[in-house]
C-alpha cells in the first residue's frame, strides 16, 4: 500500500502570500493596540488594546513576504552575501514597497492607511527611516519563515533556527567580494 502524500499542494508562493498576508495584518494590529499609532480622525488611547488594520495591509504584506521569500531562494544573493546584506536589500524592497503603496493608496486614493509624517526623516509621510530600520530587523524573520514553511510543508530543507538566523545577521565573515568581482 501506497503512503499517503500528506505535503500541500498548492504552490508555495500563493500560500506564502496568504499566510504573509494574515500574519502582517495581525501584527499590525497588536502593534497599533500597543502603540497607540492611529491614523483616524480621534485616535486611541496608549495600549488601549484596540488595533487596526486593513485588508489593503493584508494584500501587501502578502506581495512582500512573497518577494522576500523570492529573494531568499535566489542562490546568487544567498551565497555571496551575508544575512545583514540580504536584510538590507529586504529593507529597501520593503520601503520601495511600501512608498509605491503609499502614493497610490494614501496619497491618490485618499484612503489614509497611515502616515508617517510625524516622524523624522519621512518622505511623503510614506516611509520614514525608523521604519526602514524595522523593516530591516524583520527581514531574517520573513526569511526563516520562508524557509520553515517549504521545509514543512514542501520538504525544501532544514531551516535555520530562528535564534542562529539573528545570530548570523552581524557575521560579516560570509561576504565573498572576490567571488563576486570574478564572476561579474
Amino acid at each position: 500500500m501506497r503512503k499517503a502524500d500528506t505535503k500541500i499542494k498548492i504552490a508555495p508562493d500563493i500560500l506564502l502570500f496568504i499566510m504573509t498576508g494574515i500574519i502582517y495584518a495581525f501584527i499590525e494590529v497588536a502593534f497599533t493596540a500597543l502603540f497607540g499609532e492611529t491614523v483616524s480622525k480621534y485616535g486611541t488611547k496608549y495600549a488601549s488594546t484596540i488595533g487596526f488594520s486593513s485588508l489593503y495591509m493584508s494584500i501587501i504584506g502578502g506581495l512582500i513576504g512573497v518577494i522576500l521569500g523570492r529573494l531568499n531562494e535566489i542562490n546568487f544573493i544567498s551565497s555571496r552575501f551575508n544575512l545583514f546584506f540580504q536584510s538590507l536589500l529586504g529593507a529597501v524592497i520593503i520601503t520601495l514597497v511600501e512608498l509605491i503603496s503609499g502614493i497610490i493608496l494614501n496619497l491618490i486614493f485618499k484612503f489614509n492607511i497611515w502616515d508617517y509624517s510625524k516622524y523624522p526623516f519621512n518622505f511623503l509621510g510614506q516611509i520614514a527611516l525608523a521604519r526602514s530600520i524595522l523593516w530591516f530587523f524583520i527581514c531574517p524573520l520573513a526569511f526563516w519563515f520562508d524557509d520553515l514553511v517549504r521545509s514543512l510543508l514542501y520538504d525544501a530543507g532544514t531551516p535555520y533556527s530562528l535564534f542562529s538566523m539573528y545570530k548570523k545577521l552581524f557575521n560579516f565573515k560570509s561576504v565573498n567580494m572576490d567571488s563576486i568581482r570574478a564572476k561579474m
